[in-house]
């Protein structure tokens, strides 16, 4: 949930997603170009690419999400270390 507007992920949030990837010897720093797997209530999202590669990292933005308790996320930065 969007911590200003109480409401749903939209187009406006894809900036504050950040997905690491390697492609060969490159490493490339992109954001999504649309969020899936929506309104399903498991507070999962699927992030879309349109670029190819290994995803590394992942990082949000602080303030992008609320959780159940209305507390606003902090900065968040993952590293990827499986895939399925």
């Amino acid at each position: 949930m969007h911590p200003e507007k109480g409401g749903k992920f939209d187009a406006t949030h894809l900036e504050r997603f950040t997905v690491t990837l390697v492609q060969g010897t490159d490493t490339l720093t992109v954001h999504p170009f649309q969020l899936a797997d929506m309104s399903d209530n498991d507070n999962n999202l699927d992030l879309c690419l349109k670029q190819t590669g290994t995803p590394i990292r992942v990082r949000v933005e602080a303030n992008t999400a609320l959780d159940p308790r209305n507390d606003k996320n902090p900065a968040t930065e993952v590293a990827i270390v499986s895939r399925w």
